[in-house]
């Protein structure tokens, strides 16, 4: 694959390069070279004459599934739209899981997003899903005391352990220890999924400090806040991701930052069920913490588009702190710092030679991003005009997922009006 005549390339390298004119050249799953004067000769070409050519996204804390709930329960505090998603999810079906999880997929490739971390039940059906959309995936089984579809913690522990051991070697579906969190795990649950990422040296992850009962909560059970607990059972390294971490105090920072653990940040829905407390991403990222952005679930956000968080991401850290993050580092959180939440830095997040082809383009024929001069920056009109819509080409692993804003998958509409049927609703996407 070569793309051609770039307008711009946002290689994310060390340098943060912004390159002007350049071809990229694809072969099989890798980028081989940027530069010019490629041949075009038996190689599928993408004219980009036009176009923004940047990493894909990586959403690295996303609910797929849960696209089946997608405008249930708003208006809802946590734990009361928690106890009712519960009792939603209750209902589900290993179908409505497979076909959930695809139309989350379609979602994301969408928007760009090439690389998703997804946090649930049923974990060879969204397996599955993610393997047909051609989608880089972090997936689990996720783990509480009272499961929902085991009778009790332990069957779901062997369930995560079944499923870590048949995907632990596959090549872009890698498995991660999950606790659904302190509230809901308990001191002995924790430990054992504790064990597990150790057992099998794979990520750990848990929702951390959501809300300030949790943390209260936490302190009065445990006499320790949160992220201290944690780490009082040895929970805490550089294969932890705390996932929110809005109620979290300056001594927890620098636990995190002195373990290496790393944080998901998903302003959206920390904003829409009302956890009281922005996430202190300037001081997070002023102690060095990895932190990556992400979209939570469909249920929760209600849409999967990760440039929104990237924007919200901005305005929230300008509006509550003295301290502004620059529109590099806010863009990192959508790439780099994703990939090294998800230990594939090495592997992913930036467009360099030697590194996965999962890459995105934008198409500059949108008013709303121009003027381009040397006056503004690009990156300013990635995060703060740009969303999911303007997405053009979505690349995964060298594949060709969507092209010229269509998806390649000719199932697209079948999986659409399936979901519909499995929701209760009618057919509205009819052939023309």
């Amino acid at each position: 694959m070569l793309l051609k005549n770039c307008a711009f390339i946002l290689t994310q390298n060390k340098k943060r390069e912004i390159l002007r004119d350049n071809d990229v050249l694809i072969e099989q799953d890798k980028i081989v070279k940027i530069g010019k004067g490629f041949s075009k000769k038996n190689r599928q070409v993408i004219d980009c004459s036009n176009k923004i050519v940047l990493p894909g996204m990586i959403n690295s804390h996303i609910h797929l599934p849960m696209t089946m709930f997608r405008g249930y329960l708003d208006s809802l505090p946590l734990r009361k739209w928690l106890s009712k998603v519960i009792e939603l999810e209750k209902k589900l079906t290993k179908e409505k899981i497979y076909y959930g999880t695809l139309l989350g997929c379609l979602e994301c490739i969408r928007f760009g997003t090439t690389t998703i971390a997804d946090f649930y039940y049923f974990p060879f059906e969204r397996a599955k899903a993610i393997e047909k959309s051609g989608l880089n995936g972090f997936l689990d089984s996720t783990v509480m005391d009272k499961p929902l579809f085991f009778n009790n913690a332990d069957d779901a522990i062997k369930n995560a352990e079944k499923f870590i051991k048949k995907y632990i070697n596959h090549k872009y579906i890698k498995p991660i220890a999950t606790a659904h969190s302190i509230y809901l795990c308990s001191n002995e649950t924790l430990k054992k999924i504790n064990n597990l990422s150790e057992k099998y040296d794979i990520l750990k992850r848990i929702h951390i400090s959501e809300t300030e009962k949790e943390f209260r909560e936490t302190l009065s059970k445990y006499k320790n806040t949160p992220v201290e607990y944690l780490d009082s059972i040895g929970w805490l390294n550089e294969k932890t991701i705390l996932v929110h971490a809005n109620w979290i105090t300056n001594i927890e920072i620098r636990k995190i930052a002195g373990k290496k653990c790393k944080i998901c940040h998903n302003p959206t829905s920390n904003l829409k069920l009302a956890y009281g407390k922005v996430m202190p991403l300037d001081k997070l990222i002023g102690n060095n913490v990895t932190v990556s952005v992400a979209t939570d679930g469909p249920t929760s956000n209600n849409n999967l588009d990760i440039f929104e968080e990237l924007k919200l991401a901005a305005l929230l850290n300008k509006f509550t702190s003295k301290v502004k993050i620059s529109d590099q580092k806010i863009f990192d959180m959508a790439n780099l710092s994703g990939a090294r939440t998800l230990g594939i830095e090495s592997i992913t997040g930036s467009i360099e030679p030697g590194k996965r082809a999962d890459i995105i383009t934008i198409n500059l024929d949108k008013p709303h991003l121009y003027p381009i001069n040397k006056n503004n920056s690009i990156i300013s009109h990635i995060i703060y005009c740009a969303n999911g819509n303007d997405v053009s080409e979505t690349i995964v692993r060298g594949n060709l997922l969507m092209n010229n804003k269509k998806i390649l998958d000719p199932d697209e509409r079948r999986i659409i009006n399936k979901v519909q049927k499995l929701t209760g609703g009618e057919i509205i996407w009819k052939k023309n």
